[in-house]
């Protein structure tokens, strides 16, 4: 079973697997000074281009009632040679592939979400659904912050929707995809950039994060898989048990340069295969002895899953990922997705979430 989840560090980051071509949501600008005919979507094909985007289908979702306020169908369209497509008001420059009435994109709470071909599109007016589900933006505005937590659970599950300030900035504003590393990246607030490439600040190496967590197998190994940037020393990978919001094990990894390196796991040390979670430290492992009492220090990174049966307590998730929520393993998808933390569970099921 493959789990995937996004991670919010500051701004919302995911780790991101490079290695296979993805048509994701690049920037949206749902709000604009005064008259909103500056709107736009812009989506972003990281293969070969132009690319058909006959099947696919973007889908507006209200906060208000989960529901669909608009549907677009791209088919026979084609993303340009750069590999950007944008959909926008028709004021917009440069031109929009496809064209929205003024006032269309709705500011927040709100969501946009992109679908795969060969899945029944979702009608205006609809719930909210995950199936065929590539990638979504779930936001909301600096005035109206509540009201997409409904959006986010179905749509990008795990993660907080993303708050765009409408004071971030003199003028127009947008939310914009940004690569913080080789295969990290975040939601920020930057001026408008449609059909071309966003404004980013420099991308800055991370410490250490958790990138693949492989509970596969019967010979109860398994690994988690970390990504090192420019952190070095003694770290403390600690699993704990779910039923007991106890220390179950505690790993050393010592960093010394920059790469991605793999910490063994005893899947014996799991209260469950259907939940776990797992978090990283700076430190030594005898600073987590086994049975010893959650940590209240906030952890470099966190990892936390279960499936409707076995959630994880509220005490131990708001401990270790504070303002999210567990990562479910129910969800299945056969779409190609945009990745950030894989995880691999001992049914071999393969489980994908598009963020």
């Amino acid at each position: 079973m493959l789990v995937e989840l996004s991670l919010v560090c500051v701004a919302l980051m995911c780790v991101v697997k490079q290695t296979s071509s993805c048509l994701i949501i690049s920037e949206v600008n749902c709000d604009n000074p005064k008259l909103d005919t500056q709107e736009f979507v812009e989506l972003y094909y990281e293969g070969a281009n132009p690319t058909p985007l006959d099947g696919y289908t973007l889908v507006f979702y209200n906060g208000n009632g989960d529901s669909a306020y608009r549907v677009i169908d791209l088919s026979g369209h084609q993303t340009d040679q750069r590999g950007f497509f944008v959909v926008g008001s028709s004021e917009l420059t440069p031109r929009p592939a496809i064209f929205l009435p003024p006032n269309s994109v709705q500011n927040g709470p709100d969501a946009i979400a992109l679908y795969g071909p060969n899945w029944a599109p979702v009608a205006e007016g609809g719930l909210v659904s995950g199936v065929g589900l590539l990638d979504a933006v779930v936001y909301t505005s600096g005035k109206s912050r509540g009201g997409a937590d409904g959006l986010a659970s179905v749509l990008t599950p795990g993660s907080v929707p993303y708050v765009e300030d409408e004071a971030a900035l003199e003028g127009d504003e947008s939310i914009q995809r940004c690569w913080q590393s080789e295969n990290l990246w975040s939601f920020y607030t930057g001026p408008p950039t449609p059909a071309w490439v966003n404004h980013c600040p420099p991308p800055t190496p991370a410490e250490v994060w958790i990138n693949e967590v492989d509970l596969g197998g019967s010979d109860q190994s398994g690994h988690v898989e970390l990504s090192v940037g420019m952190a070095t020393g003694s770290f403390s990978l600690v699993l704990y048990d779910v039923t007991t919001d106890l220390i179950s094990t505690s790993l050393e990894f010592i960093a010394k340069q920059p790469g991605i390196f793999a910490v063994p796991v005893n899947t014996a040390s799991l209260s469950g295969p259907q939940s776990a979670a797992f978090a990283l430290y700076k430190g030594l492992v005898s600073d987590f002895p086994k049975d010893g009492p959650l940590s209240h220090e906030q952890p470099i990174d966190a990892f936390v899953y279960g499936d409707s049966a076995h959630m994880p307590s509220d005490n131990l998730t708001e401990t270790l990922i504070p303002g999210r929520k567990p990562s479910y393993s129910q969800r299945v998808f056969s779409q190609q997705v945009f990745m950030s933390v894989a995880v691999v569970l001992p049914n071999g099921r393969e489980i994908r979430d598009c963020l």
